[in-house]
């Protein structure tokens, strides 16, 4: 009897320590699941500029995704992550601590901030500060997943996601590019011919 017991209790035991390792495997695979990047890999296509830190990798940490609402994830640069959601750092979720991210409106305009540890906030929109008067810029992604145009921090100054932003791409060609694009807002519709029962032809008024 107690051979059965002890039998029975090494058995349990067992099945215990493999549901443990399950649940493990489980939770490892959620947290990895998630990661990856729609950017661009080819090697002109995942670049940002900056007069000052230089180029901005958005494609080595295999980390940013742009989606419809907003920027996940974080470049690398010379003065370290570029975190463009505080949801998605290296380090996990710092959202309890500083609730910021890029967001997209899906039409691929960009807003909001993005934060690095040395030289603090980016901004990718004028609307962000008091107003655009002083300088009217704002970060977009064109239809074919482009972006363009510069984002602004007040240590470095601009930064530029296209060589089109400057004088042309003859001394660089670097961009920015992404598999996300815009949906589309625009449409154009033809309707069936009507007779409107009028020899001389008639004017719609409503």
């Amino acid at each position: 009897m107690k051979k059965i017991t002890r039998i029975s209790i090494t058995i349990a035991g067992f099945f215990i320590v493999l549901s443990l390792f399950a649940i493990i495997l489980i939770r490892n695979t959620e947290k990895t699941e998630g990661a990856g990047t729609n950017i661009s890999g080819a090697p002109t296509e995942h670049w940002g500029w900056n007069d000052i830190t230089g180029w901005i990798d958005f494609y080595g940490t295999n980390s940013v995704e742009v989606a419809d609402e907003k920027i996940k994830g974080y470049a690398s640069s010379s003065l370290g992550d570029i975190s463009f959601d505080c949801a998605s750092t290296r380090i996990g979720s710092i959202c309890s601590q500083s609730n910021y991210k890029v967001t997209n409106d899906g039409a691929g305009n960009l807003s909001g901030w993005a934060w690095n540890d040395t030289i603090g906030w980016i901004s990718f929109y004028c609307d962000n500060h008091a107003g655009c008067a002083q300088s009217n810029y704002r970060a977009y992604i064109d239809e074919n997943g482009v972006f363009y145009n510069y984002a602004w921090n007040d240590i470095v100054g601009w930064i530029s996601f296209n060589c089109v932003n400057h004088l042309g791409c003859a001394a660089s060609d670097y961009k920015v590019v992404t598999a996300w694009v815009p949906s589309s807002t625009l449409g154009q519709l033809d309707s069936s011919t009507f007779d409107l029962g009028t020899s001389g032809g008639a004017q719609l008024n409503a």
